[in-house]
């Protein structure tokens, strides 16, 4: 049995070393839909919640239902750390993520990826 560097798959072809692998697609379109996707999302969820803050100042008697209005203002308090935060996280785990794969690519690729 001959090893899988010499085995010829089609008779008449080229081995993978006369043919280099061709992009499969330009995600450039793509990254910058998702980024536009995500600002509007951004927009609309800090609009959204600075409307809940207009309601609550200009309207005295806000307030949750079964809560009394300071429990309702605490509630609103806590909404927004929650979503201050949930902006911070979905930000930073994916580059947190990509540290760490990037920790595990040889030198050579490391310096391919920064020449980019």
């Amino acid at each position: 049995m001959s090893s899988p560097s010499t085995l010829e798959l089609l008779p008449g072809t080229a081995g993978p070393e006369a043919t280099p692998p061709s992009a499969g697609c330009n995600a450039l379109r793509e990254v910058e839909r998702a980024r536009r996707s995500k600002k509007f999302r951004d927009t609309f969820d800090g609009v959204l919640l600075l409307a809940l803050d207009y309601l609550f100042v200009a309207w005295p008697g806000a307030h949750v239902p079964f809560l009394s209005r300071s429990q309702s203002l605490s509630l609103l308090v806590a909404m927004h750390i929650v979503l201050i935060g949930y902006w911070i996280v979905s930000r930073e785990l994916p580059s947190w993520r990509a540290r760490r794969i990037a920790e595990t690519w040889t030198p050579e690729e490391r310096l391919r990826m920064a020449r980019r």
